[in-house]
């Protein structure tokens, strides 16, 4: 499933920054053992044995078959080690009542999704928008966090091997020995100074810009899921916004030419996964 989570507009959903600020620890328990972390089976069986099977065991039938796995799923993928084990449950839940929304002919569905969160008080006040944006540390910390969670999609290696097959290219070599070499460490000057001896950095530049803009698309996608679960990380609206403008600064616009900041970040990203792929290669 996409590292972007799913939203819930649809239904007016609360975003999962407000219901984690105030989900209490004993309502996270219960999505742990709806998620399937706790044993399905021992608390729906017996329910389902004294009132005769019926619909409490077709809809364990469903969980077993269905929902399951889709959570197992959720659960199984990287991005989950970037954050809380207890808000990747309740991501990872609210993903799947999304799915089931979107996907079943029940024309009752959202009624049923929005009178369930108002039973179990799923609802919480807006958290207050800080009165100016985040400071430079700020910042730099959530840059941090970005690139991290950035990192375990799927589409980020493919992304990454593609700018290492433009630098072979416009390099003029295209065996580049050593290129792979895990005694190597690589640096964005490392890579301007081995472009520089080929083609030349424009070139590559105006080839390279479509995946600058790849890691635009997929840096929002994370910064969406961190301002999701990490509240206290980005706090605010106002945050967001700033982390919006920060990352058009770090990657390529839709449609636009690649800057000087652009282009040194990506070379920095390039050479930090060339060297973590070398070092696999040490025995």
């Amino acid at each position: 499933m996409p590292v972007a989570g799913a939203t819930f507009h649809s239904f007016n959903m609360p975003s999962i920054g407000k219901i984690l600020h105030a989900v209490p620890k004993a309502l996270v328990g219960f999505l742990a053992a709806f998620s399937g972390i706790s044993n399905a089976r021992s608390i729906v069986s017996p329910f389902a044995e004294q009132h005769g099977g019926g619909l409490q065991t077709e809809a364990h039938a469903r969980w077993q078959s269905h929902w399951q796995p889709q959570m197992q799923a959720c659960l199984s993928e990287p991005w989950t080690h970037h954050f809380d084990p207890d808000r990747d449950i309740v991501d990872c839940t609210l993903r799947g009542i999304a799915r089931w929304q979107k996907s079943n002919e029940d024309r009752h569905a959202p009624e049923v999704i929005s009178r369930s969160l108002a039973h179990y008080k799923l609802s919480a006040e807006p958290i207050a928008s800080a009165a100016s944006g985040p400071t430079p540390d700020e910042l730099k910390r959530i840059m941090v966090k970005v690139e991290e969670v950035m990192s375990t999609n799927k589409r980020y290696d493919r992304t990454m091997e593609l700018t290492k097959s433009l630098l072979r290219f416009f390099s003029l070599s295209p065996d580049l020995e050593g290129l792979e070499d895990p005694n190597q460490r690589y640096t964005a000057d490392r890579l301007i100074e081995i472009l520089n001896n080929g083609l030349g950095l424009d070139p590559f530049k105006v080839e390279s810009a479509p995946l600058s803009y790849e890691l635009n698309k997929m840096a929002r996608s994370a910064a969406n899921q961190i301002y999701r679960l990490n509240p206290e990380l980005i706090r605010s609206p106002t945050h967001r916004a700033s982390i919006g403008a920060m990352l058009n600064e770090h990657f390529v616009a839709r449609d636009a030419a690649m800057g000087e900041q652009q282009f040194h970040n990506l070379l920095s990203l390039l050479a930090q996964h060339m060297n973590e792929r070398n070092s696999q290669w040490v025995a």
